[in-house]
């Protein structure tokens, strides 16, 4: 048995697509500035994320097992 749901879907995106309505909406102006806010939280969350399991990727190809500490003064 065939499953047909891609198919199905498909269809109802483009009748969806092809269907054209009027819009009855208003977005007001700080719409905008809350997306771009959203936007930009994503992109640094990313980034955040790279970044420690980069370090974390070489700490443990160092040998590390956590933050690096100064060596005692003793040599002990």
């Amino acid at each position: 048995m065939r499953n047909t749901f891609p198919y199905a879907a498909a269809v109802a995106v483009l009748a969806l697509a092809v269907e054209q309505r009027p819009a009855h909406a208003y977005l007001d102006p700080g719409t905008g500035s809350y997306a771009a806010q959203v936007l930009l939280a994503g992109a640094l969350v990313g980034v955040f994320s790279l970044k420690s399991a980069f370090s974390r990727l070489v700490m443990r190809l160092r040998g590390g097992i956590g933050r690096h500490t100064a060596p005692n003064p003793d040599g002990e």
